[in-house]
């Protein structure tokens, strides 16, 4: 469906993709079947942030519809269970900041 609908996305990495893990990764979310990503081409040097946000806001938008319980994009994450609105985007932790 979103591959479809974002006719831009340029590659995915499947749920259930074989990947080497980090050695502090007790499990994957891809191998698990738990987690997809959608790549978008870059322009230049730089990522295609216009229709990375199109994705990123389309899939907040209809989380509960398609399940998501978080999305990664751009330095921020987005967690359909926080508490409040507010509480729903923050900055993002983690080693990749998922900018593409």
């Amino acid at each position: 469906h979103i591959v479809g609908r974002f006719p831009f996305i340029r590659q995915t990495y499947m749920p259930g993709r074989s990947r080497p893990m980090l050695d502090t990764q007790r499990l994957d979310m891809h191998q698990a079947g738990r987690a997809i990503d959608f790549m978008v081409a870059q322009l230049g040097r730089q990522p295609d942030h216009a229709h990375g946000d199109q994705i990123a806001n389309y899939l907040a938008a209809n989380a509960e519809r398609f399940g998501v319980q978080f999305i990664v994009w751009a330095g921020y994450k987005f967690n359909a269970s926080a508490r409040t609105p507010a509480e729903r985007f923050a900055p993002y932790t983690g080693t990749v900041p998922h900018l593409d």
